[in-house]
């Protein structure tokens, strides 16, 4: 017994050292790893020949770029990129993990600045010398309580007048009434009242050749009177301009190259409370186009300015100036005719602005004296050159180019091109842009 427990034994030993010699040359026949130059791995062996499998690669497949967003001025433009196996086998950009950073996707393009395309426009200006005309248009308020206040600027015009005779200007004048209702911006004749009226110089200018200036002046204030109509209650000053320059030029009050001089008097608003509701409700009354300052500006351009030609405006206001209360109160004690009741008052807001918009002067309706106010100098009449309109909205920005040369800043707003510092007359202006097609 003792035997077979031996012999057993040493079958047991052989068997577990023939396992180990098996284990071990198992592991030394294995192929080492490979590594290739992608930095990856694959695992081999040691085979020789046409035998042993080709190793797995992995590399970024980087496709071409394709067209561009934009012609010009900065687009975009993407390619793909993606991981792949030598097997042509596409995988995860994950596995592709340890090789260079991924190539980009989108790149920019085109980034030159655009070229216009479009019509190349070049136009010349030149400005114009002044006339040496002032053209004067007298806009009275006929309201209640003006008579006083009209007297007053009818005594001074006459000295006003002579020093534009002085000043050796060519002046003429003419008259109408804020009352759009029952004279509807018409300039009215000058009234002599020791004539009849077959008599009358019906023409409605008044110029250096007139005679009895003074006389002319007070007579025809007391023939527009002062609250004679109803609707000389309802004060439109602004619209008044408006109709006499659109409905009234043949009669010759406005010459088309003369600077325009507006005198304008009232103790009111235009449309008394300037559309201000609360002021008055029962004098309220709705503002419309004409009536807003802006509009005549507008007017006078649309109907006179050229291209090389800008008629210089000036409106000149005799108003119960804005925040000026002590005139403010003073014309509110004012009677009609006498008869206990008081005529309100109003600041001349919207004459204010008026007066402001085109370089006019604000005077003072409680001063004793208009004529102060009434002064200006030959400089008025020299032409002047804000603004010019182009064709079109240019595409890029114009060249300018001034003869004298002079700096003055451009800025365009839509197509009208403005000067700041304006030129003035005898400048040549040569302006260079594209318009689209």
């Amino acid at each position: 017994m003792s035997a077979i427990k031996v012999n057993n034994l040493s079958n047991k030993k052989s068997f577990l050292y023939l396992f180990l010699v098996g284990i071990a040359f198992m592991l030394t026949s294995c192929a080492p790893v490979k590594f290739h130059s992608n930095g990856l791995s694959s695992v081999g062996s040691t085979c020789e020949g046409d035998n042993c499998p080709l190793p797995i690669s992995l590399t970024w497949d980087v496709g071409d770029w394709g067209a561009c967003s934009k012609q010009c001025g900065g687009g975009t433009q993407s390619r793909s990129v993606i991981c792949r196996q030598s097997n042509g086998e596409v995988v995860g950009d994950s596995s592709c993990a340890l090789l260079a950073t991924k190539p980009s996707v989108q790149q920019a393009c085109n980034t030159q600045v655009c070229v216009p395309q479009g019509r190349s426009v070049r136009q010349t200006v030149r400005v114009e010398p002044g006339q040496n005309q002032v053209d004067i248009l007298l806009v009275v308020d006929d309201s209640n309580s003006m008579y006083p206040d009209n007297s007053k600027l009818a005594s001074r015009m006459v000295g006003f007048l002579n020093g534009l005779e002085t000043l050796g200007v060519d002046y003429q004048a003419c008259i109408t009434t804020s009352d759009t209702v029952e004279f509807e911006g018409s300039p009215l004749i000058w009234v002599d009242d020791d004539k009849p009226e077959n008599q009358q110089d019906t023409s409605g200018i008044l110029n250096k050749n007139t005679p009895n200036k003074e006389k002319l002046f007070r007579d025809t204030i007391d023939w527009i009177g002062a609250g004679y109509t109803e609707s000389s209650n309802d004060e439109r000053g602004i619209y008044a301009m408006n109709l006499a320059v659109k409905n009234y030029r043949h009669i010759g009050c406005f010459r088309p190259r003369a600077t325009q001089v507006v005198i304008l008097i009232s103790d009111e608003d235009e449309r008394s409370v300037g559309g201000n509701r609360a002021l008055n409700p029962t004098q309220y009354r709705d503002i419309e186009y004409l009536d807003r300052p802006e509009s005549f500006v507008a007017t006078v351009s649309q109907i006179f300015n050229s291209g090389g030609f800008v008629k210089p405006l000036i409106v000149n206001s005799i108003i119960v100036r804005p925040g000026d209360e002590q005139c403010f109160n003073a014309q509110n004690r004012q009677e009609r005719n006498n008869e206990g009741e008081y005529i309100p008052s109003y600041y001349g807001t919207f004459f204010n602005q008026l007066s402001n918009m085109t370089g006019g002067f604000v005077g003072s309706i409680c001063d004793n004296d208009y004529y102060s106010h009434l002064q200006f100098t030959k400089e008025i009449i020299r032409n002047k050159l804000e603004n010019v309109q182009l064709e079109c909205q240019p595409m890029s920005t114009p060249k300018v180019t001034l003869s004298p040369a002079m700096t003055t800043t451009t800025t365009v707003t839509g197509s009208v091109m403005k000067f700041n510092p304006v030129l003035p007359e005898n400048t040549v202006v040569t302006i260079e842009y594209t318009c689209p097609n």
